[in-house]
């Protein structure tokens, strides 16, 4: 019992040092990836359907234009700039599946055949984009202009893909939530909806690391 209230006297500590509002701050790149993983946030949906565990976690442009000047070893605010008013265009979103059991691949499930396992990586590789999509309020649909399967030789089971979505007026019209869709023909998890407030990953704390 005691170590139960420890464990809950940890968490309230860190929810308060990290924030949760327009108005936090973070001074390295640790402290907001926690909060970036952190569900009650808003930038990172999941759903679990037939064994596997699917997550989708909007990347904001600050984050991406830092990320892209942390790789290239560059220093320039100007090029930060750029790269910001560029990924500022699009929304881009972090798409993970992987099976609650370990050793389990996402690639290997259901598969019989070599022929088959080819099949389904050339799926995932290159039409993952055909099963993804934004649904607007209104009913409207629209598929990625982008997206990359990573991991695709990683030894584990989990499987990532960065999925990119136009950033127009016409896609996400007046609503207050963002709907990203994913109909799986693959896994038997059926139709998965991550739902996402606009409200909250528009509250991004501010990110004191990239000045």
């Amino acid at each position: 019992m005691l170590k139960g209230l420890k464990n809950r006297f940890w968490f309230i500590f860190l929810s308060i040092l990290l924030g949760t509002g327009c108005n936090s701050s973070f001074k390295n790149e640790g402290e907001f990836l926690y909060w970036l993983n952190q569900i009650e946030n808003g930038y990172l949906k999941r759903n679990s359907a037939n064994g596997f565990s699917l997550s989708l976690k909007y990347l904001p442009p600050e984050y991406l234009a830092y990320l892209e000047v942390k790789k290239g070893g560059l220093d320039s605010d100007e090029k930060y700039e750029s790269l910001f008013n560029e990924f500022n265009k699009s929304r881009t979103f972090l798409f993970t599946i992987e099976h609650q059991i370990p050793g389990v691949d996402a690639t290997n499930y259901n598969i019989q055949s070599v022929s088959e396992f080819k099949e389904r990586v050339s799926k995932l590789n290159f039409q993952i984009k055909e099963y993804i999509f934004f649904k607007t309020e209104n009913g409207k649909k629209f598929k990625p202009v982008l997206t990359t399967f990573e991991n695709l030789y990683e030894i584990g089971g989990k499987k990532t893909f960065y999925i990119v979505f136009s950033k127009v007026k016409e896609i996400e019209d007046d609503s207050d939530k963002i709907d990203i869709v994913f109909e799986d023909p693959f896994f038997e998890t059926g139709i998965n909806h991550f739902v996402f407030d606009k409200k909250k990953i528009k509250c991004l704390p501010e990110l004191l690391f990239i000045n």
